[in-house]
């Protein structure tokens, strides 16, 4: 049952048929197309954007960038590409690149990093001098990311990133890892991202938890300058910066911090497994999710801790097509069977999506647990949106701290398609189904989880906060 529930959320990403190393430079215009095609066939986005009356609207965003495409590069298609996505304001919508290329080309990129590469001195001394002009400009300082440290420093409006050193034998000291620019107001970036075979593909990422995560892709980039105290203790520097990590801060308070949810599901359990005692203990549990960008549904065996009501039965709509088709095949159960028989025979319509039943969690006995605090900010979205649903649906001790989440809900269930794109491997991720038959009415992407107690930006220890909250309502 558990299983069934958790499936909901999970992102899937089918690259089980990829080809690498086409071989072939990228054709911006023809990639441009098959998505398009792909988005509407298998989007249900579009359809309510249609029923909503922007069909039009649609059509003509569509033209204008078909008339472009065939001037980008192939190196920048995978950014426009997601800059006609954006329209949709939908995060479960994206384009990825897993670029392969070929010796040559990518000798000449290397090349390139090399004569690029910055003295460090001279960097630090960049970084002094810059906190100094900019010293609201949480972005610059230093970082660390698992095997190795990073410099940001800002040239004009592009942030770049530098090794500062690294384990990793493929890189050196003082080449570019990343470069990225703001997308509008706030912390959210975009720009180009070097594997450490110095491959370079489109990234997005943005500054979280009061400034102390950096999102680079997938990865967590803790900032080792920051004066945030409370959150550099939260980090698993030694297993990972993505790890759970639990802290007794007081006889009554419990700090649990989950920087992302797709973490090894081993992992994930050992980490609850060692710290159980500790959390059952807990009168306040307060679970920091903050910069978390989501993953799977590997939440549930922290639910005993605190559940006391049935979480009800959910189901929302999907889109019948071939390939939604394909993505639910690949589930052996009875609620996906049922979705693929609906498919086969009303292709090109709305359909029921998967119905997922009740689900009781009983709560251990020993569990100590009278209050949960789930802290927020703008990064949380997706399987960390889908944990705070679940958790209010099983308890009603849990409420809501911080900041509104970045609303990546309504749809959800992600697919990918390779496109055929030559040597960049570019992906086009879509939402399968939405969160329930009330969307988009009756939604979260437009504005968020508003959170029960807001917590203002200009709180410097909002844990403390929270501690405080409890001991004022005792």
């Amino acid at each position: 049952m558990r299983k069934m529930i958790g499936i909901l959320f999970l992102l899937t990403v089918s690259m089980a048929n990829a080809v690498f190393g086409q071989g072939q430079d990228c054709d911006c215009e023809s990639v441009f197309q098959q998505m398009t095609e792909k988005l509407e066939a298998n989007y249900i986005g579009v359809k309510h954007f249609e029923q909503r009356g922007k069909g039009q609207e649609y059509a003509t965003r569509k033209r204008r960038f078909a008339a472009k495409s065939g001037t980008v590069a192939p190196g920048d298609c995978a950014a426009f590409l997601q800059d006609f996505l954006d329209y949709f304001e939908d995060g479960h919508l994206y384009v990825i690149e897993r670029p392969k290329f070929g010796e040559v080309k990518l000798q000449t990129i290397e090349a390139d990093i090399e004569k690029g590469r910055r003295d460090i001195d001279e960097l630090q001394k960049k970084l002094k001098a810059q906190k100094s002009d900019y010293p609201d400009d949480r972005v610059l300082g230093t970082y660390k990311y698992q095997m190795s440290e990073f410099i940001i420093i800002r040239e004009q409006d592009v942030y770049r990133a530098y090794i500062l050193n690294s384990k990793n034998e493929n890189v050196k000291p003082g080449e570019i890892k990343a470069s990225f620019s703001r997308t509008g107001e706030g912390q959210k970036f975009r720009g180009t991202y070097y594997s450490y075979g110095h491959v370079p593909r489109f990234m997005k990422g943005g500054l979280y938890k009061d400034g102390t995560l950096l999102r680079i892709e997938s990865s967590i980039w803790i900032k080792t300058d920051s004066d945030k105290t409370r959150e550099l203790s939260m980090v698993n520097f030694e297993g990972g910066t993505e790890w759970p990590t639990v802290q007794k801060l007081d006889d009554e308070n419990v700090l649990m911090s989950i920087p992302k949810f797709s973490v090894d599901y081993k992992v994930w359990q050992q980490v609850v497994k060692d710290n159980r005692q500790t959390l059952m203990n807990a009168r306040n549990l307060i679970i920091d999710i903050r910069g978390n960008r989501g993953g799977n549904a590997i939440y549930f065996s922290i639910f005993d801790l605190f559940a006391d009501r049935k979480r009800m039965a959910m189901q929302g709509h999907a889109l019948a097509s071939e390939d939604n088709k394909a993505y639910f095949s690949r589930y052996n159960n009875k609620i996906y069977k049922k979705v693929v028989r609906d498919i086969e025979e009303h292709m090109g319509q709305i359909i029921d999506g998967p119905e997922y039943p009740d689900q009781e969690i009983k709560r251990n006995k020993k569990s100590k647990v009278e209050q949960v605090a789930i802290l927020t900010d703008e990064a949380c979205m997706s399987a960390a949106e889908s944990f705070i649903i679940h958790a209010r649906g099983a308890s009603s001790l849990v409420k809501t701290f911080g900041s509104p989440t970045d609303g990546v809900i309504d749809y959800t269930s992600v697919n990918a398609i390779l496109l055929d794109s030559g040597d960049q491997n570019i992906y086009l991720g879509y939402p399968t189904s939405t969160l329930h038959k009330d969307i988009p009415e009756n939604g979260y992407n437009k504005t968020g989880m508003i959170p029960d107690v807001p917590i203002d930006e200009g709180v410097s220890d909002k844990v403390a906060f929270i501690m405080e909250y409890y001991k004022k309502a005792k």
